[in-house]
């Protein structure tokens, strides 16, 4: 197995457009929501975010956090077609849109999450609790995502130790995602004490079965 991928052309690679698509949205976030763009940055370090933020009447949907879901669904792309280069790479020469039907998947799969997780919230009457947690989730995730930006950019334009780059990615992600529950368990005990089953059943219906669903269709669909 080859420990590397090709450096991609900035000329007709379609890798260079995304990462081009990924900074220009990051730029029309920060020429509109700045102050907003920085505090979310700082979220590990200071609470100032969800202080000021996290009493908005549209918690999830509202523009800032629409542009910066397209930016988590291509980011999330990019790790998983790195994955598929380093560990399946027959299946991207063979496979037609790649690129696409990976965006797809995961795009839908963060949609049927949320509806999931609303439609729990609704069955045990904790609406207002998991609009609340999923803010927060969603806004660490965000953050994280920016984190390991430049790991990325790493992984598919240094050559030589693009793999290396690659297992750094994932042990950083895996870590940060770690503190991300820490986080939210931390900010949310009592509601989570008071409503554990819930908890339990939110974990295993919005964290942990899409980690085999993801698999599933990109075993039926991606290749």
């Amino acid at each position: 197995m080859n420990n590397f991928i090709p450096i991609p052309s900035p000329k007709n690679d379609g890798i260079t457009l995304i990462f081009l698509l990924i900074f220009i949205l990051l730029g029309v976030v920060k020429l509109i929501y700045n102050e907003r763009l920085f505090l979310l940055t700082t979220i590990g370090i200071s609470k100032k975010y969800f202080l000021n933020y996290g009493k908005e009447s549209q918690l999830i949907f509202n523009g800032f956090n629409s542009i910066l879901f397209i930016v988590q669904s291509l980011i999330g792309m990019l790790i998983v077609y790195a994955f598929l280069q380093f560990y399946q790479p027959e299946l991207v020469q063979e496979s037609n849109f790649l690129l696409l039907k990976i965006f797809s998947c995961l795009s839908i799969i963060f949609l049927i999450r949320y509806l999931i997780g609303k439609g729990l919230g609704i069955l045990f009457d904790v609406e207002n609790t998991h609009n609340h947690i999923s803010f927060e989730k969603m806004s660490y995730l965000f953050s994280i995502l920016l984190l390991i930006l430049p790991f990325l950019l790493s992984v598919f334009y240094v050559e030589k130790y693009n793999f290396l780059f690659f297992q750094l990615l994932i042990a950083v992600l895996t870590i940060l995602l770690i503190i991300r529950y820490l986080f939210l368990f931390s900010n949310n005990k009592k509601q989570i004490a008071s409503r554990l089953f819930y908890f339990i059943l939110y974990l295993c219906a919005l964290e942990i079965a899409p980690i085999f669903i993801i698999f599933k269709i990109f075993d039926k669909i991606v290749i």
